[in-house]
């Protein structure tokens, strides 16, 4: 897509075209506030001359804590004209985790929700420099007084595809959060592509459930943005006012965790005669689909159903099991799917580095444009992720058939996916084992018919065994909700290696017999 003699290429890119070639267009919806493509051009301008004004400078991070909302599009676009980097941030973590992502990409300024102020003041209280706070939900708040006192003519800096563009945490296997850093162009680069297979143009009403401070909210909602189509926001998961507003606004396409997709069909159910008519496509990923909730989505949705599987690191999706695949009982339907028309995909002995043959298992390797540049701050984390030649290191175990079609297997990083949510064993068991009647502890996924997966915790006690209750809640004290255990198994010894490494599979098989596939 052109802009004048430029090719888009960045994320201001977007509204400096859509701005002009279709300035009335909505483009960012959220509860009763539209934005059109020339409102939140001149909105973003304003915001981002503001920020220069008060001292933030090309290569600054800009943090965003809360809900789904509106203001975080807005601050990524002001982010991108100013030349800085957009950092989203969960907001259910604990006050020590946010402390440590704060500490460290070090930003310039920190947004926030009201609702989440408490916890961003607690984090400060941990860092040797807190940082600067503003707080959004008023209009005689800070962020609305940034966006009334900037110039909305203002045009701020062109960016380069080369510049970093966003950061994106993810818990690494050592158990501390590891910044992910996108360029524009890596950004940029999936965009007409996936486009294309998502079924996405300028008549698209793209629903944004997904929480944006993982790509998979914020880069979908991008997507749209980058075709000039309508986004349209929500803060809260609620399947029977989604069912609605899907209808009320003519979605077109939206993404969801396998949880959140079986409660839309459950609400769908509970009100018959309801009809989904401008739905094209449904995106799930992080978890595979039941064929029963397969049979419930065809009967109900009346669209497509693309399964993704990727990784942060990989900007999203490297795999997709399109809607021919989708079939109950099909051939296809346990595997991943085949590699993107943007990526391709390997399946490599970790060891050696050669690529296993058609049907043998190996860890997964993914290559495309829209991969991070790298974990911020961290190269050799990010040497040991990326090889020489681009291939990142899934770290997930899985075969290729005769005709590319993924199966994954197993976790070689035993990550657990729970509800959408990726929790890593080793940051729980470090909780875990600093309890002091914990002699030795595993952590490992089993089955849950709502999540996917579950947390439990196998513990080795130190002399009189303590409740689970009483683990529970010591790792809700310093862990976010979802990374915590929901039940604990007691042992009287652990199995292990000869080298004394407790052999987790043995753990887990008794809870994942009988099931076919272990990971999304």
């Amino acid at each position: 897509m052109e802009q004048g003699k430029r090719r888009m290429n960045t994320i201001d890119d977007i509204l400096r075209h859509f701005a002009a070639a279709t300035p009335d267009a909505p483009a960012l919806s959220f509860n009763h506030v539209t934005h059109s493509y020339a409102a939140l051009d001149r909105l973003t301008n304003a915001l981002a001359d503001s920020l220069v004004k008060s001292g933030i400078r090309p290569g600054d991070r800009i943090a965003f804590i809360g809900r789904n909302r509106i203001e975080h599009f807005e601050l990524i676009f002001a982010a991108a004209k100013l030349g800085t980097i957009s950092v989203g941030m969960n907001w259910r973590l604990s006050a020590r985790e946010l402390a440590a992502q704060l500490e460290d990409c070090a930003p310039a300024i920190v947004f926030a929700a009201q609702e989440n102020s408490a916890l961003v003041q607690a984090a400060s209280a941990f860092l040797p420099s807190p940082p600067r706070v503003a707080i959004f939900d008023d209009d005689s708040g800070d962020y609305a007084a940034l966006v009334s006192n900037g110039d909305t003519a203002a045009r701020g800096k062109v960016a380069a595809p080369e510049d970093l563009c966003m950061i994106c945490y993810t818990s690494g296997t050592t158990g501390t959060a590891k910044g992910v850093a996108f360029t524009h162009g890596s950004l940029w680069s999936i965009f007409p592509g996936a486009a294309r297979a998502w079924g996405f143009d300028a008549a698209s009403v793209s629903l944004v459930c997904m929480p944006t401070f993982h790509t998979a909210g914020a880069c979908w909602g991008l997507l749209a943005l980058s075709q000039g189509g309508h986004d349209i926001i929500v803060a809260d998961f609620d399947p029977d006012l989604l069912v609605t507003l899907m209808a009320e606004q003519g979605v077109t396409n939206s993404m969801f965790a396998p949880i959140m997709l079986e409660q839309i069909i459950a609400a769908i159910e509970r009100r018959p005669g309801t009809e989904l008519p401008a739905l094209r496509q449904i995106l799930y990923g992080a978890a595979p689909i039941t064929e029963p909730v397969l049979a419930r989505a065809l009967a109900t949705l009346g669209c497509g159903l693309v399964q993704g599987y990727g990784l942060t690191e990989i900007n999203g999706t490297i795999t997709i099991l399109g809607p021919e695949d989708h079939v109950p009982g099909g051939p296809r339907l346990k595997s991943a799917g085949k590699a993107v028309p943007w990526g391709e995909v390997r399946i490599v002995d970790p060891d050696s580095g050669q690529d296993r043959p058609v049907g043998e298992v190996g860890e997964v390797w993914g290559r495309s444009p829209g991969m991070m540049q790298g974990f911020w701050q961290r190269p050799a984390e990010t040497h040991a992720a990326i090889t020489a030649d681009g291939w990142l290191r899934t770290g997930d175990a899985g075969y290729l058939d005769a005709a590319g079609y993924l199966f994954l297997t197993d976790r070689i990083k035993d990550m657990i996916v729970t509800g959408g949510e990726n929790v890593y064993p080793i940051e729980i068991e470090h909780v875990l084992a600093a309890h002091p009647s914990v002699d030795a502890v595993a952590v490992i996924g089993v089955p849950d018919a709502k999540w996917g997966e579950t947390v439990k915790a196998v513990v080795q006690p130190h002399g009189e065994a303590p409740s689970a209750e009483d683990l529970i809640g010591w790792a809700r004290e310093r862990l976010a909700r979802y990374k915590c255990p929901t039940s604990v198994d007691f042992v009287e010894a652990m199995p292990r290696n000869a080298s004394g490494k407790i052999l987790k599979r043995v753990l887990r098989d008794p809870y994942w017999s009988g099931h076919d596939r272990r990971i999304g």
